[in-house]
């Protein structure tokens, strides 16, 4: 059970950097974002995008993640 909780948990910081990229890097509309990543309504969306740019200033883990990925599009 532990294993899939992680699992579960990985996939939810994916899709939520995911958020945040397209959002912060890409310049979507949340109600863009949201028909997307599976029907969210465009205030969730917010919400997570918020989240995640408060997680991605105080937690270093976030952060570094969020780079790499920006490293992968920025040099193509």
């Amino acid at each position: 059970m532990l294993k899939v909780e992680r699992i579960r948990q990985e996939i939810l910081t994916s899709c939520k950097i995911t958020i945040y990229l397209l959002g912060i890097d890409a310049g979507m509309t949340y109600a863009s974002i949201g028909r997307m990543m599976g029907d969210l309504h465009a205030s969730s969306v917010g919400r997570v995008l918020k989240k995640v740019a408060l997680e991605n200033i105080q937690n270093r883990k976030t952060h570094k993640e969020i780079d790499e990925i920006r490293k992968i599009y920025t040099e193509i």
